[in-house]
């Protein structure tokens, strides 16, 4: 049940054990049967609507759901954070489209520029919706019980607040965890930013959004752009580094953080391109999957440049790894292709996905293991070829219907970029052609610029997609769906 928020995979179960069991019996008896006819059918999207609508810049949306529930949190700003709502799927919205979407970071404590929301939904009570944000330099959270119609909002951040940035969300049932990147005079100076000191951190709320304890400095020697996700009681944070912290009790209490790629321990010493970053981390239950790239310890020295995606697997929460951390080579995830970069990746069941962004051939690959990791299909490209692509996004709600998402230029010559998606009925046996989702005729969609310009979620067969549209002046945030 691992699922896409912004730039945040999450897994809940509202009563972990009972749904939990629940979910995958039913996935495991069920998957044979949707394996033929799900593959045989790829979805069909609805035109493109524009869903901010407005004079403002609109921009990095986030999209969660939770069935038909359909959530879409933007930022334009100094106009801050955006939200609409849908309980058809996309059909009609809360606020109309015809009228102006809900302000939702008034009133929360923070004051500035809004950035990065990251949104979590799935697999909580059909109407809840949690959302964090950065705001000049603070982090921020709101929380609705009731479909977005109103928001308890909280600042989270550190005090003095300083430089919070790249907050991502998680939550299980009422549990809601946020953690984020923040510089603090506490921590110490950091490999990856010798300049500053900087932490991550975390912090809880145990009543849906009601209060929220104070930020606990999670990890002092992670490096940014942490990643969170929660399964039962289990939370699991993985940062820059390549660390991973773990929690057994809803955040009560922390393991000591535990480093998955310890470059100095190589045979084969690497420059600090070797460095491990931009990590994401999936998880159901007790398997862990956490992926990141680096340039290419497997290599001989000197091919520093030849960044690869690696891997470590946990069947106990983190507990144990594989390969073990007594082996300082991860596993290699991304085979024989060269200079990959920005992996993600979804899991459910025994099943997980992963996609990663090469830049040789400026290709989206997709790979998939059904059996928690042991093995790994070779991977396969699902865009088209000979035109430069963006990053890509995953998701599934079932581990059986997987999407991924992803920006490219219509033509190599062309500056048009769209937004396409590839399906699986199969838990990634196989893809569809590339589906375009925009079908802009000029300007940008879902764009090279960054990765948290576009989003991704999904309920079985149907999935919603959101991405920044740039023409000219202007910036909008369009929606469709299946």
């Amino acid at each position: 049940m691992n699922v896409l928020f912004g730039n945040n995979r999450v897994v809940s179960t509202k009563s972990a054990t009972t749904i939990y069991c629940s979910l995958v019996a039913v996935v495991l008896l069920l998957s044979t049967m949707f394996l033929t006819s799900a593959s045989a059918a790829t979805p069909t999207f609805g035109a493109a609507i524009n869903l901010s609508h407005d004079s403002g810049s609109a921009k990095e949306p986030a999209v969660s759901n939770n069935g038909q529930n359909v959530y879409v949190a933007w930022t334009e700003g100094s106009g801050g954070i955006k939200f609409r709502a849908s309980s058809n799927g996309g059909v009609t919205w809360t606020p109309p489209t015809s009228s102006a979407a809900t302000t939702i970071s008034t009133g929360s404590g923070c004051t500035g520029s809004a950035a990065f929301p990251v949104m979590f939904t799935q697999f909580q009570n059909s109407t809840d919706v949690a959302i964090a944000w950065s705001q000049g330099g603070q982090i921020c959270a709101a929380v609705s019980a009731n479909n977005g119609g109103t928001f308890a909002k909280a600042h989270l951040s550190i005090s003095p607040s300083s430089g919070g940035i790249t907050p991502a969300i998680a939550a299980n049932g009422s549990d809601i965890y946020v953690t984020w990147y923040q510089a603090s005079p506490s921590c110490p100076v950091t490999i990856y930013v010798p300049a500053g000191n900087s932490c991550i951190w975390v912090a809880t709320s145990t009543n849906n959004g009601t209060s929220w304890g104070k930020p606990v400095e999670l990890n002092p020697a992670g490096n940014g752009e942490p990643q969170i996700v929660a399964s039962g009681s289990n939370v699991y944070v993985t940062s820059d580094g390549i660390y991973f912290d773990a929690s057994n009790n809803t955040g009560s209490t922390w393991q000591a953080p535990v480093n998955l790629y310890n470059q100095s321990s190589l045979t084969t010493p690497c420059s600090p391109l070797c460095y491990g970053r931009e990590p994401w981390v999936a998880a159901i239950g007790t398997n862990v999957y956490v992926i990141w790239e680096s340039s290419n310890p497997m290599q001989t020295k000197g091919t520093t440049t030849d960044y690869r995606d690696y891997g470590r697997m946990s069947a106990d929460g983190g507990k144990t790894w594989s390969p073990p951390l007594s082996n300082p080579y991860p596993q290699l995830m991304t085979g024989g292709i060269k200079n990959d970069w920005e992996p993600e990746n979804a899991a459910f069941g025994t099943n997980a996905i992963l996609t990663f962004h090469d830049l040789t051939n400026n290709g989206i690959y997709m790979s998939s293991t059904i059996n928690s990791g042991t093995t790994w299909s070779t991977p396969a490209l699902v865009s088209a070829t000979g035109r430069t692509s963006s990053f890509a996004h995953v998701f599934t709600s079932d581990g059986v219907n997987d999407f991924v998402m992803w920006g490219q230029k219509i033509s190599s010559s062309s500056s048009v970029w769209n937004a396409y998606v590839s399906y699986s009925g199969n838990s990634g046996s196989t893809w569809s052609s590339p589906i375009d989702i925009s079908k802009n005729a000029a300007g940008v969609a879902a764009g090279n610029q960054d990765v948290t310009l576009f989003a991704l979620s999904s309920n079985g067969v149907h999935c919603y997609a959101a991405w920044t549209y740039t023409n000219g002046g202007t910036s909008q945030v369009y929606f469709a769906s299946s």
